[in-house]
């Protein structure tokens, strides 16, 4: 079965680098990044899945008209004034987790055969250093979250596992695969979250990627429930969560 899943997270680089390649990571729309604060949780020269899962820099494959003077073929994508406007389309970091190199033919085809990342055994680790964590058992914790923490390259840790160690590690581990919005509203931290960390500035341009921190309410923890649903359950019996409109 096919998908567009990497396409979400690859931007439109070939606006800057030529051509589509798979060296550039394939068909790519933009839609979706990690941010800095993500970035900033690893220790970029130790933690081996920052470069595993993430593409930081983009390749000229194709000089064209247009690219600086002295731009070559192999040539590593840089800022300049005449580019810093297509940084969040062309040329932002960007995960790799869902690129497919194996079984698409051609870079300019937008489908991926690659299989949905659902479950991993990596979550259910975390799982149980969280549970072992709130419980007091700090030595099994320890256990548990050293599965993921030294397989990245990192020296065992040998001291207190607490509920902000497992958050960091969650979004190291697990990041961009579909579940910090749940794991963060189970725990009672997701606006806090996203009012501290949402977003991005546009370190070039200037412009202001920072909305999700002011715009989500207190509500938002839940969604609104579809009105078909509340139509077929009656509304009388069955009312809209609260903060949206009935």
């Amino acid at each position: 079965m096919t998908n567009r899943m990497q396409s979400h997270f690859i931007p439109w680089y070939d606006k800057v680098c030529g051509e589509r390649s798979f060296t550039n990571g394939g068909w790519g729309w933009g839609w979706m990044y990690p941010n800095d604060y993500l970035f900033s949780l690893f220790d970029k020269a130790n933690d081996k899945r920052y470069k595993q899962y993430f593409k930081t820099e983009y390749i000229v494959t194709k000089v064209v008209p247009g690219m600086p003077a002295g731009t070559k073929e192999g040539d590593t994508v840089k800022v300049t004034e005449d580019n810093k406007s297509l940084y969040y389309t062309a040329f932002h970091p960007t995960t790799t987790k869902f690129v497919d190199v194996w079984t698409v033919s051609s870079p300019d085809d937008g489908w991926s055969y690659k299989d949905f990342l659902v479950y991993r055994l990596s979550q259910t680790y975390l799982f149980a250093a969280e549970a072992y964590m709130r419980k007091g058992d700090n030595g099994n914790a320890l256990k548990y979250y050293n599965k993921t923490w030294t397989r990245a390259g990192n020296t065992a840790f040998t001291g207190t596992v607490t509920e902000q160690l497992i958050m960091d590690e969650q979004a190291r581990e697990l990041g961009l695969e579909g579940h910090r919005w749940f794991f963060l509203k189970r725990i009672g931290k997701l606006l806090s979250q996203v009012r501290a960390h949402a977003g991005e500035p546009n370190p070039y341009t200037g412009e202001n990627y920072l909305l999700p921190r002011t715009n989500i309410k207190d509500h938002n923890v839940r969604w609104p429930i579809p009105n078909g649903e509340l139509n077929i359950m009656g509304k009388q019996n069955f009312p809209q969560n609260p903060g949206y409109n009935p």
